[in-house]
């Protein structure tokens, strides 16, 4: 068994429907099998798929051989791949010059360090 890992990526927002078109088409554009596989590097051993999933607004990725076996087969110390979601969060995307993110609490749409 080669360990496939599913990882989801949801483009919704706190508030129902509020995601705009042009971040979707944006994340959709940038988040492509080849660059997931890069981004995790040695952690992903096999191919990765990607599927959309339009009336869930998401993608959705099956990394392969991305487990070392799962469960108690692997000497991994994640055997169940309970990180790859948090890692695939500090995946660096690049936005367009002209996106303007939405404002989303009281600093706008900057983290509280001011990254965006």
């Amino acid at each position: 068994k080669l360990s496939p890992r599913r990882l989801g990526i949801s483009y919704r927002s706190t508030r129902p429907r509020t995601i705009s078109p042009k971040c979707a088409r944006t994340l959709s554009a940038w988040l492509t099998p080849d660059r997931v596989r890069a981004h995790f590097g040695e952690i992903v051993r096999g191919r990765v798929e990607r599927y959309e999933i339009p009336n869930l607004r998401g993608l959705n990725f099956i990394l392969h051989d991305a487990l070392g076996g799962g469960g108690s087969a692997s000497l991994k110390t994640d055997a169940q791949g309970k990180t790859h979601g948090m890692a695939m969060l500090r995946m660096l995307v690049e936005v367009p010059d002209d996106y303007a993110p939405p404002a989303v609490g009281p600093s706008g749409p900057l983290a509280p360090g001011g990254e965006l």
